[in-house]
Order: C-alpha cells, then sequence, then structure tokens
C-alpha cells in the first residue's frame, strides 16, 4: 500500500522534503524518529511543526511496511517567498511577500492529483487555526472535493496547536467530516488511545519536536492509515481476482424511533431495495427502544471480570451492569459479530413523539472500547433521517463519527435520508450501497492482514 502525507503550513518547505522521507524511512519507532530528527535540526535543518508531523505519520506507515510520499502543499501558491519564515515582529520585510492570493500553481494541483490518485491513503498534517485547518491544508479538501479524488482512500489527520487543548480536535474532526462526505473512509490514531487522530502541541517554531505525546498520536495515526489501506487493498485484490460474493452481515442500531416505528418502517423498505442489489448482505435490526438500558455508572474499575469466557464477553471481561433486563449484552453481541453498523437516528419536526435511546446506549459502550477495542477496524455509517427544517436532532452523523471512531473503527460516508413536506427526496440508496461494497471489501481484507496489537491504555487522571 502507498501512503502519502500532506503538509498544511506556510512554514513548509520543498526543499525539506528528501529529508523528512529519508528520516521517516530509517526510524523503526516513533524514539528512533525523534531521536533522528532532533540530530538533523541540531545540525542546521530548520523544520516547522507540521513538517515534523507529517515526518512522524509517515514513519508509522513505514513501520508497517507502507510504501511512502510527501508533498507540501505550500508548493501549489506560487506567491509564497522564503523571506516569510524569517519573519520577527520588528521584520520590515515587504508585506506583498506574505500575501496569499489564492493564486495556484496549475502545474502543480495536477501533480497533487496524480499523488493522490496513485495513492491507497491520505494523511494530512496542520497547525491550527482558530479550531480549524490551515488555508493550505483547506486547498487540499477543496481541490479533492471537485475532483472527486478521495473516493475509497483511508483519510487521517494530525494538528498542532500553541496549547494543549488549542483547538486541535476540532480541526480534525471537520477535515474528517468533510473527507467522509467526499467519500473517503475515516480513521482515528488507533491504540493506545485511539482517538481522532494526531494532536501536539507547540508554542514556537520546531518545538513539537518536544512533545512525545503528540508525535505518538501521529505516528500511530500514520499507521492506522497503512493498516486499513493494507486491509482495503487487499480485500479488493481478493474480491476481483476470485468474483467471491462473501456474505456479510451488518446491525442496524435504531438508537430512536416513534412509538409507531417510523424510522424501523422506512429502513426496513429502503433495505428491501438494497438487497435486491446486493443479495450478498445480511441485516439484522436492534431497535434500542425494545430493550431496557441501565446508565453507566462511571466506575473507574471498567470493564470488570465477567467469571465468564464465552464469545459474549471476550477474554472474560464486561460491565459491571450484570441485570437480566439490561440489553448491553445483546447489543455488544451483534456489534461484535459484524462486519458493519449502521447506527440510525432521526431529526423530526415532532421531536415529543421520538423515544431516545442513543445517549445512554452510547454511554454504556465505554466497557467495550476500554476491553482492547472490541470493534477494531469494523465499518461504522451513521444513518439520518432527516425533515427538511428540524432542530432537534441535526448532528446525528457527526456525533456517531466522534463517538465511533474512539473504538478504533473504521467510519464511512453517512447514509442521508431527507423528507420535505412529506416527500422523500433524499432516499438514502446510494449511500448504502456503497457502504455494503466497502463492507464487503474490508471484511476480506481483514482476514488476510495481521491485526495490529490494539490494548487499551487509560492516559486519563486517575487512570481514566
Amino acid at each position: 500500500m502507498k501512503i502519502i502525507a500532506f503538509c498544511g503550513s506556510m512554514r513548509s518547505h520543498a526543499g525539506n522534503r528528501d529529508i523528512i522521507l529519508r528520516i521517516a524511512k530509517e526510524s523503526r519507532d516513533i524514539d528512533n524518529y525523534i531521536n533522528r530528527t532532533t540530530v538533523e535540526m541540531n545540525k542546521g535543518c530548520r523544520l516547522c511543526n507540521s513538517e515534523i508531523m507529517a515526518g512522524a505519520g509517515l514513519s508509522g506507515a513505514n513501520s508497517i511496511g507502507a510504501e511512502i510520499d510527501y508533498f507540501p502543499l505550500i508548493e501549489l501558491f506560487p506567491e509564497k517567498d522564503e523571506k516569510v519564515f524569517q519573519l520577527s515582529s520588528n521584520s520590515e520585510v515587504e508585506q506583498k511577500s506574505q500575501i496569499d492570493s489564492l493564486a495556484v500553481d496549475k502545474a502543480k494541483i495536477d501533480l497533487l492529483l496524480e499523488k493522490i490518485s496513485e495513492s491507497d491513503g491520505i494523511y494530512l498534517a496542520t497547525p491550527v487555526y482558530f479550531g480549524d485547518r490551515s488555508s493550505v491544508a483547506n486547498k487540499v479538501l477543496q481541490i479533492a472535493g471537485i475532483s472527486n479524488i478521495l473516493k475509497d482512500k483511508i483519510f487521517g489527520i494530525a494538528s498542532v496547536g500553541a496549547k494543549r487543548n488549542g483547538g486541535q480536535e476540532t480541526t480534525n474532526i471537520f477535515s474528517m467530516y468533510e473527507a467522509l462526505i467526499q467519500d473517503a473512509m475515516v480513521v482515528g490514531n488507533g491504540p493506545p488511545t485511539s482517538q481522532y487522530g494526531g494532536t501536539a502541541v507547540s508554542g514556537k517554531a520546531g518545538r513539537v519536536i518536544e512533545d512525545h505525546q503528540g508525535l505518538s498520536s501521529s505516528f500511530d495515526t500514520g499507521k492506522k492509515v497503512a493498516h486499513v489501506s493494507d486491509i482495503y487493498k487487499r480485500g479488493g485484490e481478493i474480491w476481483s481476482a476470485a468474483g467471491e460474493e462473501k456474505d456479510v452481515k451488518i446491525t442496524v442500531l435504531v438508537t430512536m424511533d416513534t412509538h409507531g416505528r417510523m424510522l424501523r418502517k422506512y429502513l426496513s423498505n429502503l433495505i428491501g431495495k438494497v438487497r435486491k442489489d446486493l443479495p450478498w448482505v445480511e441485516f439484522e435490526f436492534i431497535e434500542l427502544i425494545d430493550f431496557i438500558i441501565y446508565r453507566c455508572l462511571g466506575c473507574n474499575k471498567c470493564p470488570v471480570p465477567t467469571g465468564r469466557g464465552d464469545t459474549d464477553s471476550e477474554n472474560g471481561f464486561g460491565c459491571i451492569i450484570r441485570d437480566p433486563d439490561d440489553a448491553m449484552e445483546v447489543i455488544r453481541k451483534s456489534m461484535r459479530q459484524s462486519d458493519g453498523i449502521l447506527v440510525a437516528g432521526a431529526n423530526i419536526h415532532v421531536s415529543q413523539n421520538i423515544v431516545f435511546r442513543y445517549q445512554v446506549s452510547m454511554e454504556r459502550m465505554r466497557f467495550i472500547r476500554r476491553n482492547n477495542y472490541e470493534l477494531t477496524n469494523i465499518s461504522i455509517a451513521s444513518l439520518s433521517y432527516n425533515q427538511v427544517g428540524a432542530t432537534v436532532n441535526p448532528i446525528h452523523s457527526l456525533k456517531v463519527q466522534t463517538s465511533f471512531v474512539r473504538h478504533n473503527t473504521i467510519i464511512h460516508r453517512p447514509v442521508e435520508i431527507l423528507e420535505h413536506e412529506g416527500k422523500i427526496i433524499k432516499t438514502g440508496k446510494n449511500e448504502m450501497l456503497r457502504f455494503c461494497q466497502n463492507v464487503r471489501c474490508l471484511s476480506v481484507g481483514r482476514k488476510k492482514v495481521k491485526k495490529l496489537p490494539s490494548a487499551y491504555v487509560a492516559k486519563g487522571i486517575g487512570g481514566y
């Protein structure tokens, strides 16, 4: 598999490309990468923070055998002057050299598109500006969106801010969500923390090299992008060569509905149409309004030994809540035995008619995550039934992405259904078909690619 990293900083230098690639290829782990990079910087190599993070991600991808490439996005902008990098608060450098005129080098865009097309996975490194990516990083997603070139690519991101909680997570989430809408599949940084990608801190150019935690998350993001890219590529090759029509199981987790089962009725109809085109998909409905789900107790020892070693409780660990009326073991078993999960919700005008089980079920999945990421590399997509103008649950798809990427899963484009004045104007069928096809490809590939270690490690205060 081939992974390309993009650096989205105005402070980056095209001349550093070979150095970054060399260090990444020579580094066997994050400590080795930091040491080698530090040596180069002490020799006078001037690397900005995003360049260092891009190299960390490439090092992670290289560590599991990926072919790696690097592209500084500043090359798209011919107006950029090297003097900008040397500016200080007292500098008298001509201001015109600092202006981003939004003019782009067309030849470089063609090269950029070619590199994306040739790659299986994309890793973006960017500085944070007010909780969002840089304008340079933004440009690559705009160009990709116009060309629809992220389709079926694996996407991960790392960002660096001046403070530990300086907008890195929102920066990553925004870009991940936009990549999803462009038909990419997105991943986080994977174990041991499995968050939203790389998040680093540095208040001064080049000082991110001192942030071991942040660079480790960047290294792990690159490794995760490469690993899932390998799964998807291998699955596609096997499927194409053998012409297999492997059966897959998809759990439809209906997290809310009306008493009249409005959402279930629509989904049954939609799935019936999907199965006519894809008869190899088995759907299992789990309607949460049919179950009792107790609220999470917030135990500091989670999961706990259950005394069972069966398939319902891997390694004999589970939730401390063992009331037979509680449905979490039923939900857990269905999800773990699935190739893909659709998390369905609704955003309708008469919201008081909705029985809402989403939040309580999400918080109870804490023990599933903490039991060494039981849902590792399972495909996840949100499914949202939206009535135009409804405002009570409008960000269901975004919430599903941000919750389930932390389970070390693979997130797919949301399935969006749109109703206006009683008429369905967007059925969601096309997204459903694509989700099912990608689930099958990944399911085949998972059996051919060795699983990476997925130990959960609590990093919060007090062991949380």
